[in-house]
């Protein structure tokens, strides 16, 4: 497949990049290599060839969910410039 001008313009639009002159010739060019690629792998045969996620088998580790204490809110007021019992105190920003 040859790259028109047309897709390019299309590519322009949907990537939101700007190039003209000797840059669309270049990537004119580097779309139609690429693409020309894409036809040569399309050729191999992948018949029983198991898909893959990842490029090594490796299983993840599980571990069991442990449940911790996560209040940190007495960490959090101590560090507060303003507070008020448990609340943090600050200035008011909506005005009538």
């Amino acid at each position: 497949m040859v790259v028109k001008v047309t897709n390019l313009d299309d590519l322009k639009i949907l990537s939101k990049l700007e190039f003209a002159g000797e840059q669309e010739e270049s990537i004119k060019k580097d779309l139609t290599k690429i693409i020309g690629y894409i036809k040569d792998i399309e050729k191999i045969d992948t018949k029983g060839v198991k898909p893959m996620t990842h490029f090594e088998e490796i299983p993840n580790v599980y571990r069991e969910d442990e449940v911790k204490n996560c209040d940190f809110s007495s960490d959090l007021l101590e560090n507060a410039p303003s507070k008020e019992k448990n609340y943090l105190c600050v200035p008011k920003t909506i005005t009538n």
